[in-house]
């Protein structure tokens, strides 16, 4: 009677236990834990496309979706500078509905410039939070920073910021011989080795690049020279009244990047510079009327800010679209902190075929 009984409730148990187990997952996945697949290169050489990537969500005050209402969960601490961190995509508010990937206010700005026709893609629709694409990059601004970038070095508050992990920077190699240098940096993961402008460049990492001294030394190479972008981009943060900023990637700045309390002016261009900021990030009501500006209603000459703001940029320096691009990261974007690679292949080629043992489990710098 007894086994009759256990088999009887066999399928309720089992029901139980699924359910249980059911819970358990969505419970860890969405207030503790996720994982997320890496598509570019934006973050090599420390994270590698194909990669996915173990990211700790505990107490980062990620935004959450239930019962048709964003929720935001306890904010018990807070993301440190350095950090590799996972957020929601801050201009992925408003996307194309057939080509969701692509950037619409860069492609408005762009198109302010006069740089590229007018975009003749599907209608725009309006993205929550909680589905728009993540993105990770690492944190180097916080908030009350002022953020600057001279001859690629990072400049935090007016002080050289000491970079621990290793960066990729384009490199000009100058050669009569260029196929020994390919077959000599054969063992250099993602070099990017191309021809430009009568020579070559190829992405480097510190240790890479003084690796690669040993052929100019061996006279394989003529020179290896660090290389400066000095191509201002249309889309440059902060879009002074749409328009071009004379920045580059590597001589960037200064930005101030605003925190919870602080008091920021709205006269002249600072109101462009942090207008995004009070209408989009803030839900508030901004308008300029001439030289009055009007916040939800009432004039204003200065606005309180109600949330803290970060500056995000890709190790691979020259090959990432970060807050250099698009501006700053707000509070309620956050996710949280990569923490370890559980699973790699290579991009190229199906999953089980060329799995990349070595870089599993392997930590996030």
């Amino acid at each position: 009677m007894s086994n009759k009984l256990w088999c009887w409730h066999l399928p309720d148990r089992m029901l139980a236990i699924a359910g249980c187990t059911w819970l358990a997952v969505f419970i860890v996945r969405t207030f503790f834990v996720s994982v997320y697949k890496i598509p570019s290169e934006s973050m090599l050489p420390n994270i590698w496309p194909g990669d996915w990537i173990v990211v700790d969500k505990a107490g980062y005050g990620s935004v959450l979706h239930f019962f048709g209402e964003e929720w935001q969960t306890p904010k018990l601490r807070k993301i440190k500078r350095g950090d590799v961190v996972v957020f929601h995509f801050p201009e992925g508010d408003t996307v194309y509905r057939d080509f969701p990937i692509r950037n619409y206010y860069d492609e408005k700005r762009w198109c302010k410039a006069g740089k590229k026709e007018t975009s003749m893609l599907s209608e725009k629709v309006e993205i929550p939070i909680h589905y728009r694409i993540p993105y990770v990059k690492r944190c180097l601004g916080m908030p009350g920073d002022t953020f600057e970038i001279k001859l690629g070095r990072i400049i935090i508050n007016g002080m050289d910021v000491e970079e621990w992990y290793p960066v990729k920077r384009w490199y000009h190699i100058y050669s009569k011989s260029i196929e020994r240098v390919r077959e000599s940096m054969a063992g250099m993961p993602y070099s990017g080795l191309k021809p430009w402008k009568g020579h070559h460049v190829a992405l480097l990492t510190l240790q890479e690049f003084n690796q690669s001294k040993t052929l100019v030394e061996n006279g394989i190479v003529d020179s290896i020279r660090n290389y400066y972008e000095t191509w201002i981009n249309p889309g440059t943060y902060p879009f002074l009244n749409h328009k071009p900023i004379p920045w580059t990637w590597d001589n960037y700045g200064p930005v101030y990047i605003p925190r919870k309390g602080d008091t920021l002016s709205l006269a002249g261009e600072q109101y462009y510079r942090y207008q995004r900021l009070i209408e989009t990030y803030e839900n508030n009501d901004l308008r300029k009327e001439v030289d009055t500006v009007w916040v939800n209603g009432r004039k204003a000459c200065f606005y309180v800010c109600k949330q803290d703001y970060y500056f995000v940029v890709g190790d691979n320096r020259h090959n990432s679209l970060d807050s250099r691009n698009w501006g700053l990261v707000p509070e309620d974007h956050l996710i949280g902190k990569a923490h370890f690679i559980g699973w790699s292949h290579d991009v190229e080629v199906a999953c089980w075929q060329k799995i990349r043992w070595n870089r599993i489990m392997k930590g996030v710098k």
